[in-house]
């Protein structure tokens, strides 16, 4: 009985020692970085918006930089991040604002784009700031 004992302790701690060598490392929360992220670019965008302290250009430039960066990039890596650990709805919330403000990012460069080629071409936009984000909100729900 006791040889018995003795085999199944050496099983048990061979399967413990194989069970923490394949044991990923953890990933740390990222649900902080994605809403500072978020709510730090809504924030730019709303500065833009209501054209407070610095001319358009100068706040279309620093609003397409933080949609690009941290309101893009950061929160699309903070949904993966989300997703390695487990917490789906962390990361298709992150992920699909990521995706937004990288498609908002690349809209205000193509308007800018198109704004600044007006002056030759009188056309207006086939739509606004204002319809993207009202064709965005009504696919998020």
């Amino acid at each position: 009985m006791d040889a018995n004992v003795r085999n199944i302790e050496k099983r048990l701690d061979a399967l413990e020692r194989m069970q923490t060598m394949t044991m990923k490392p953890p990933i740390a929360n990222v649900g902080t970085l994605g809403l500072w992220a978020f709510a730090l670019t809504t924030a730019m965008l709303s500065v833009k918006e209501l054209r407070v302290g610095a001319s358009d250009d100068g706040a279309v430039g620093v609003t397409i930089g933080f949609a690009f960066g941290f309101g893009g990039l950061v929160q699309l890596l903070a949904g993966i991040l989300s997703a390695l650990r487990g917490q789906s709805f962390s990361a298709v919330a992150f992920a699909s604002y990521g995706g937004f403000w990288l498609s908002y990012g690349t809209y205000e460069v193509l308007a800018y784009e198109a704004s600044s080629l007006a002056i030759k071409s009188p056309k207006k936009p086939c739509c606004s700031c204002g319809d993207f984000s009202l064709l965005c909100s009504s696919v998020r729900r």
